[in-house]
């Protein structure tokens, strides 16, 4: 069996065209990369899409019929990685080229995990709009990197009430680049890969609580997130998760009965998903004395309200008396929008300002890549990725 580099997982359920993209893009990166396809779709075609493409180790197909959860799907692609490295994605992904010399740097540099830049995404053509939909957005890389005590981002999250994870510094296995070692270390400790209700949430924070990891965050893209029209984050952004818990899809399949932490209000939503997931991240790897000391309930019970407000009956009537009365005395809620606001168009003027490049029409994901590829190879990039290159961490 060949020793690669780097193993990528892609666990994938009904949504063929995209997966099949993302192999054919990653395959086309040479040998040091590994594929693991784990297949819960209602048949194997993606299989017959994929059978000429397989080729000894390199490409791993397993299909498994019976719908399971998302979560378990993700459990099953992490068991049969083999790579010195490790990197999970989603369907509607891809990684690039430079996932490679990061990997060779990191072995340099003794570096356990890798957060890269996320300023690069590509939404896929949306068929009832037409090509002209889809595009390509890439931000501006400088090449900085610097080591962080990842705890730390964790124990941030816990004061922002298990919110907006994604900024803070933590390692994650979903679009980062972690040592295998350490997924290992995660399954060991706490009996799985991945848990809860939120892979990317559960994973992120285990790895950030390893003891003596060495996490660096890099401002260069390593992979290209995907957003298509059945994406859960297109989803999101079109107010689709939120209701009474019981509508949740991620209980859909589970192999075992799920509990639901008291802690946590029983609600369906992005903001209650991500802090349930965060506590039982926490306890599994035997640190609820970060819960006690640092969790913020009024500020998850604020996101809840703020960031869905089709559903504000439905959220006041999901609530405890306790927390309607800590919701009413708030005193954030009345400037909470504006202030939300301002703090989103800040962000989208300071990214418009310094956006590079947007390209439309691309028609997937593969065509995607090239130009982000095309787009990285300019000097001012190549000498970004340089910098981080020579750099003794």
């Amino acid at each position: 069996m060949k020793d690669f580099l780097i193993s990528v997982i892609i666990p994938t359920r009904n949504r063929q065209s995209y997966a099949e993209a993302a192999v054919k893009n990653i395959l086309s990166l040479g040998s040091d990369i590994q594929i693991i396809v784990q297949d819960n779709s209602n048949d194997d075609s993606l299989y017959r899409r994929l059978k000429t493409l397989i080729d000894g180790d390199r490409l791993v197909y397993h299909y498994r019929k019976d719908k399971i959860a998302g979560i378990d799907n993700y459990n099953i692609a992490a068991s049969y990685v083999t790579g010195e490295f490790f990197c999970a994605i989603g369907d509607d992904d891809t990684v690039l080229p430079s996932i490679v010399a990061c990997a060779k740097w990191m072995k340099r540099n003794h570096v356990d995990a890798v957060r890269p830049s996320k300023q690069v995404f590509y939404f896929w053509p949306n068929p009832e709009k037409g090509a002209r939909n889809a595009f390509l957005e890439i931000g501006h890389f400088t090449g900085k990197a610097k080591l962080y005590r990842p705890e730390e981002g964790v124990i941030e999250l816990l004061k922002n009430g298990g919110q907006n994870y994604l900024k803070l510094p933590m390692v994650g296995s979903y679009h980062g680049l972690v040592k295998t070692k350490c997924m290992k270390e995660v399954r060991d400790l706490t009996g799985r890969f991945y848990g809860g209700l939120s892979p990317d949430m559960y994973s992120a924070v285990c790895l950030s609580l390893l003891p003596n990891i060495r996490f660096a965050d890099i401002d260069y893209p390593i992979s290209l997130p995907g957003i298509c029209p059945e994406s859960t984050s297109a989803a999101s952004d079109l107010g689709r998760h939120i209701g009474k818990l019981e509508t949740a899809p991620h209980f859909e399949g589970l192999q075992e009965t799920y509990i639901w932490d008291e802690r946590i209000p029983a609600l369906y939503s992005v903001q209650t998903i991500w802090c349930e997931t965060l506590f039982k991240a926490i306890c599994a790897m035997h640190r609820e004395e970060l819960i006690e000391l640092y969790f913020s309930r009024e500020k998850l019970i604020t996101a809840i309200y703020n960031e869905n407000k089709n559903q504000r009956k439905l959220i006041l009537e999901s609530l405890s008396k306790n927390d309607r009365q800590l919701l009413k005395n708030n005193s954030e809620n009345n400037t909470k929008s504006y202030r939300k606001f301002c703090s989103r168009f800040l962000y989208v003027m300071n990214f418009l300002l310094r956006k590079k490049y947007r390209k439309y029409n691309c028609k997937n994901i593969e065509n995607a890549s090239f130009y982000v590829q095309k787009w990285l190879n300019r000097k001012v990039y190549q000498k970004a990725w340089k910098k981080i290159d020579e750099l003794q961490i």
